[in-house]
């Protein structure tokens, strides 16, 4: 028995107000904690700092040698191998950093010569913004410059 005035599907309609002002407020800040931490990442990766695959395999090294109980020689050995495959990362990244200005650049002057001279303008200011939160600092100027005429 409802010993309240009010009906059932008003409480029914503010439970469900109630839990999809939940999810929208948590979606909101997923997205942007994610893109906050992502924008992080690809400047820092752009930048060249954090050496994120030399702490990795120091925290490898570390985590082998202690859980394995290696020995001087196989300790030494080991890092050797972290070591060398830490160098074929780092050329790998380089080489791959490379293609995606390649590719950058390849968009934008398909994009630009698309575009009247008026909106040209526009069009650069606003890819130099997007490629500078995504980490390509310095390189937005190259590669967002006028193309050479055809």
């Amino acid at each position: 028995m409802n010993t309240t005035n009010t009906p059932r599907w008003k409480i029914w309609a503010a439970a469900a107000a109630l839990f999809l002002s939940g999810l929208a407020v948590g979606s909101v800040i997923t997205v942007a904690v994610a893109g906050r931490i992502i924008r992080k990442n690809l400047e820092t990766a752009a930048s060249g700092q954090g050496n994120l695959i030399e702490r990795g395999a120091d925290r490898i090294h570390a985590r082998l040698v202690k859980d394995l109980e290696l020995d001087a020689t196989q300790s030494t050995a080991v890092r050797q191998s972290l070591d060398a495959t830490t160098t074929k990362l780092k050329a790998v990244r380089e080489q791959t950093r490379d293609e995606i200005r390649q590719i950058a650049r390849s968009g934008f002057v398909d994009i630009y010569r698309q575009l009247t001279p008026a909106q040209r303008d526009e069009f650069r200011r606003g890819a130099r913004a997007r490629l500078e939160r995504f980490g390509f600092g310095t390189d937005t100027e190259a590669l967002t410059a006028e193309p050479a005429k055809q």
